[in-house]
């Protein structure tokens, strides 16, 4: 099983959408399991996921597999 690379640095700014989120309730998130991530939401709930990418597959190749993240936010 090949692994899909991390794209987790990215001209995003995580820290900002963070504290926009943390400021905010009744939100879910799918993010790369990568540990920046893991750190910025450290105190909401967290689920691993191994997601599969059939559109990054070539042709005989192995099923690339993703690791991500969905984040819980609060919700009321």
């Amino acid at each position: 099983m090949d692994v899909v690379p991390d794209y987790g640095e990215s001209d995003i700014d995580h820290k900002l959408l963070a504290d926009i989120l943390n400021e905010r309730e009744n939100w879910i998130l799918s993010y790369n399991d990568i540990p920046k991530v893991r750190e910025l939401y450290d105190k909401y709930t967290k689920i691993e996921l191994n997601v599969p990418y059939p559109l990054a597959n070539q042709k005989g190749k192995k099923m690339k597999i993703g690791k991500e993240l969905l984040i819980i936010g609060p919700m009321t």
